[in-house]
Formats: C-alpha cells, structure tokens, sequence
C-alpha cells in the first residue's frame, strides 16, 4: 500500500548501491503532520528490519517555522 512508498524506492536503491540510507528533510503540514510522521517511521522500521543499514532519520523541521525570506 501506499505507507511503503518510500521503502520500495530505498530497498531498490540499497540493492542497487549497497550504501546505508538517511531519511531526511521530511514534514507535512498540520493536520496530517502526525500521520506522516508515523508512514515514514513506519517504512524506515521495515527497512532495517529488512537488513538495510539506516543511518539517520530527520523530521524537518521538527517545529514549524517560517521560509528563509519572510522570517
């Protein structure tokens, strides 16, 4: 289903490369935000479960915050 998206495109890059993955610079906007949270957990968890060596996962950004130009 849809939840592992984006763990068939990391395990067909591990296959291809055999290099370690990071998660990184991923968010949603609200209300949705703790959904996307848990997919994307939910795919990295599968991944290392998997043999893929997961070296980092980043929730960018962890609060809200504003675009560089408008601060």
């Amino acid at each position: 289903g849809e939840i592992f998206g984006f763990y068939v495109i990391a395990k067909q890059y591990f296959n291809r490369y055999r290099l370690p993955v990071m998660h990184t610079e991923t968010n949603i906007w609200e209300p949705n935000a703790v959904h996307w949270l848990k997919k994307q957990w939910a795919n990295l968890y599968r991944l290392k479960k998997d043999g893929v060596p997961v070296v980092g996962f980043t929730w960018y950004s962890l609060i809200d915050q504003v675009d560089w130009d408008t601060a």
